[in-house]
């Protein structure tokens, strides 16, 4: 029989003439086959079927089955017994079951559906008619055709419910009215006059809108998969659309979004409508937070509450093209051009306290881009009409000015950002009623001044600050909270600033490092007044307990310890992690042009090393840490010849840094949980440095790496970054021991290789541990040290190998002058410091002074 005439017996099913296909009815007689359609064509009713979204206007509700309830409900059994219903008395091999359910089941039932369950015998004989392939837009050029029916045409109309669109991250859709999107729920929250708000709740299954290494998956997966959809109905849409779309696509030009926007996933197009997907705030807009909860009431509150807040100036610096990070630098300048609090979205962070959430940038529908140039004119461009409330002298237009375009610079979101400072500074201070009474007061001088009621209630008359605005930063200054170090300064050193009238205002990135330097001093504040009030407890009860002793009848034998002045040197130089990213931000060319250049003239060519932290109880420092590891990577890349190695306690690989880009981007994705076991990630790192000592290096290594000595390793300086909140009886000691052993062993000095311990927090426990590795050990060679996170920074680069900076002056260990009367009473404190004795014969202060 020829090929294209291949037919079956009489009772048989199919017959092939050329290329058409003529199939009888499937036989929906059949008690299985029944079953199945009364589960999946008549009765969509059941607990597995989901609800989702299509229409035009996503207004539909539409039922759909998920692949894997789908597998679950057709298990191989009811497989074979469907396809053994349908090819009864068939005298070819029928399609084999497994292939169907691995490959082709969605197919398979959407066929069955149709009436057209035979055709499966076509679809396996074909790898691109395989479920990978679904749904098909267009008619794939081998799906079988039928004499009597458009069979593409039903396969198309019954394939939304098996094939839901799955979600992904940074895709856009173009959908047609009746496919389906996994949204189990949606719900408006706000309407403009151009676009409507929804909270919308994904299917998790279908979800795969966020990178797992972006900060947010956490925090999404943590929400149930819920976000917000952004849709432009208005004349306009399209354009106002690709102008969001494109914005945020525009500021993830190194690979990541910032931190500090509010994060776009993806969006999709159906008919006249224009969707994207956003990050959801739960917490809502700025307004609504400062309404909604009460300002922080005591001074840790305080900072934590500032700490994140003022990372949305980090958020606008990166709008600004002012990365943090200098490779990526001046790629692009934006102008937001709309910030006002109702643009200022809040995520929570998760945690016991109300003030421990993210503050985000948000609404780029009125910002544009421009690609850096060195043109004078790179700086200025067309302004959008953006917030009136919060716009600066240089937006404001008279009547006569309504259709003009004016140029302006970066520096109208700097005054609108200044605006909302004032506001958020005034609620820190007062409460959320103060907020509204400042917002009335800036009302009633616009009026009188204007003479209009609808003047607004903007922070200027278009020449100078009102003045129930000069008056509300005077009062923020002169009557702060007790114990409030920092929004008094906010005010004075950035808010005057940001609200100049003229256009000379600072910039996002310097402002952000500006923050940090006064709430970095602000925790210093803190951490002293807590230890002078734990001292001065302590010693009260001690003095209560001497005075309930009797006298002793003799006299303590006379005290021959000498009195130990505070030494006269010149101190080393110093600069904190703020001004050193202000640096840092502030150059452009070179590198390392920064104040004491002659510093890394003994850091150059040696090894740099990091170990950092990432235990579960780091979390609350990461920031910190980052911007830790952001300067001090910056100023040593140039001078380790084959880059910086970096290390993480929960990790056993090594991370070579060969840009700072890369080390940055490798620590955000890192994870900071669990308690890892500091002793062993720190013991391997010294026990591979020492078994290079003493080894003869190849000429070869010595001429790529021209600071390679002949035998043993370059020196060396490892920098840990840590809490010391460690597994309990976590000890260092051995392994520093064993490493000055052998550094003796080989007639090495003490700038062989340096141990920098660098502490976040201020937990009692763990500053006790680092004082004992530094000054408690009795080491022939001093290789450690110990300094806080918000010390010098100098100190942190040479601590551990320059005896200058290494003074042993940290919390618990320094006392300057020993009086006659504590050697007489026993509290001595210290071991008698005497010419060639090693500074471990310290031991800490009982009272911590």
């Amino acid at each position: 029989m020829s090929p294209l005439k291949q037919g079956f017996s009489e009772e048989g099913h199919c017959c092939t003439l050329g290329t058409v296909v003529m199939v009888e009815l499937q036989p929906d007689s059949y008690p299985v086959v029944q079953e199945f359609l009364r589960d999946f064509q008549s009765e969509r009713s059941r607990s597995i079927w989901r609800v989702g979204r299509s229409g035009f206007k996503n207004e539909v509700e539409s039922k759909y089955i998920s692949s894997e309830t789908l597998a679950d409900q057709l298990p191989l059994e009811r497989v074979e017994n469907l396809l053994a219903a349908l090819f009864e008395g068939w005298t070819r091999p029928t399609p084999d079951a497994r292939v169907v359910r691995d490959y082709y089941l969605r197919s398979f039932a959407i066929l069955l559906c149709i009436g057209a369950g035979r055709f499966i015998h076509h679809f396996t004989d074909q790898y691109h008619l395989q479920d990978r392939y679904l749904p098909h837009d267009n008619k794939p050029s081998l799906f079988p055709t039928s004499s009597n029916r458009d069979l593409f045409a039903d396969f198309r109309a019954a394939q939304p419910p098996f094939c839901p669109y799955r979600l992904e991250f940074n895709i856009g859709y173009t959908l047609r009215e009746h496919d389906i999107l996994p949204i189990n729920s949606q719900e408006r929250v706000d309407e403009g006059g151009s676009a409507i708000i929804w909270k919308v709740v994904v299917d998790g299954e279908y979800d795969s809108l966020v990178q797992r290494e972006d900060n947010t998956a956490n925090a999404v997966l943590e929400r149930n998969h819920t976000y917000i959809v952004k849709t432009y109905r208005a004349a306009e849409a399209h354009k106002y659309y690709e102008i969001e779309r494109d914005a945020f696509k525009m500021l993830r030009w190194h690979g990541g979004p910032p931190a500090d926007v509010i994060e776009y996933y993806g969006s999709f197009v159906r008919g006249s409508t224009f969707n994207i997907i956003l990050e959801y705030a739960d917490l809502g807009t700025l307004d609504q937070y400062l309404k909604n909860h009460p300002p922080p009431q005591i001074p840790a509150e305080r900072i934590l509450f500032w700490r994140h807040f003022t990372r949305v100036l980090c958020g606008l610096a990166h709008i600004h093209g002012q990365s943090e990070d200098h490779e990526y630098l001046q790629m692009f300048r934006g102008w937001h051009q709309d910030i006002d609090p109702s643009n200022i979205l809040v995520v929570s962070r998760g945690g016991s306290s109300d003030y421990k959430c993210a503050f985000k940038i948000a609404d780029l529908g009125l910002s544009h881009f421009k690609k850096y140039t060195s043109s004078p004119e790179n700086n200025i461009d067309v302004d959008t009409f953006g917030t009136s409330t919060y716009g600066s002298p240089e937006t404001q237009r008279g009547w006569h000015l309504q259709r003009c375009k004016l140029k302006v610079k970066q520096g109208v979101d700097i005054w609108s950002l200044g605006c909302v400072l004032s506001e958020v500074a005034t609620w820190i201070n007062h409460d959320w009623s103060r907020v509204e009474e400042y917002r009335r007061r800036r009302r009633n001088d616009m009026q009188e001044n204007t003479g209009f009621a609808s003047a607004g209630d903007c922070f200027h008359d278009g020449f100078d600050l009102l003045s129930s605005v000069k008056q509300t930063h005077e009062e923020l200054v002169e009557n702060c909270r007790r114990n409030d170090d920092i929004t008094p300064m906010i005010v004075s050193e950035m808010i005057q600033k940001m609200l100049h009238i003229g256009r000379d205002r600072p910039e996002a990135m310097h402002l952000f490092h500006k923050s940090n330097e006064i709430i970095n001093k602000a925790e210093r504040l803190l951490a002293s007044r807590e230890e002078e009030q734990t001292a001065s407890t302590i010693v009260g009860a001690q003095i209560n307990n001497i005075s309930r002793q009797p006298t002793p009848r003799v006299p303590n034998p006379p005290s021959h310890r000498p009195v130990r002045q505070k030494r006269k040197s010149r101190q080393p130089p110093e600069m904190s992690v703020a001004d050193g990213l202000g640096h840092k931000f502030s150059m452009s060319g070179s590198r390392r042009q920064f104040p004491n250049q002659h510093l890394f003239e003994s850091l150059n060519g040696r090894d740099h090393a990091f170990l950092i932290d990432t235990s579960e109880s780091m979390m609350p420092y990461r920031e910190r840490v980052r911007e830790v590891l952001d300067l001090l990577a910056y100023m040593l890349l140039e001078s380790d010849p084959d880059g910086l190695d970096v290390y993480y306690t929960n990790d056993r690989e090594k991370l070579k840094g060969k840009t700072h880009h890369s080390i940055l981007r490798a620590f955000d994705k890192h994870p900071f949980q669990g308690t890892p076991d500091m002793r062993e990630r720190f013991a391997d790192i010294l026990a591979r440095y020492q078994e290079k000592l003493g080894k003869k290096n190849g000429f070869l290594t010595r001429l790529v790496h021209k600071d390679t000595p002949p035998k043993g390793p370059r020196r060396l300086n490892l920098y840990v970054l840590t809490d010391a909140v460690w597994q309990p009886r976590t000890d260092l000691t051995i392994g520093i021991e064993t490493l000055v052993s052998h550094l003796l062993k080989h007639g090495l000095t003490n700038k062989q290789i340096g141990i920098q311990f660098i502490r976040f927090g201020n937990d009692g426990e763990g500053i006790d541990r680092l004082n004992r590795l530094d000054a408690g050990m009795e080491l022939r060679l001093d290789i450690v040290d110990h300094t806080p996170a918000d010390g010098n920074v100098w100190k942190m680069l040479h601590g551990a190998i320059n005896d200058w900076f290494d003074d042993d002056d940290t919390e618990g260990k320094e006392q300057e002058v020993v009086s006659e009367h504590e050697h007489t009473n026993g509290r001595g404190g210290y071991g008698e410091v005497m010419n060639g004795a090693p500074r471990s014969s310290k031991q800490p202060h009982p009272l911590g002074v």
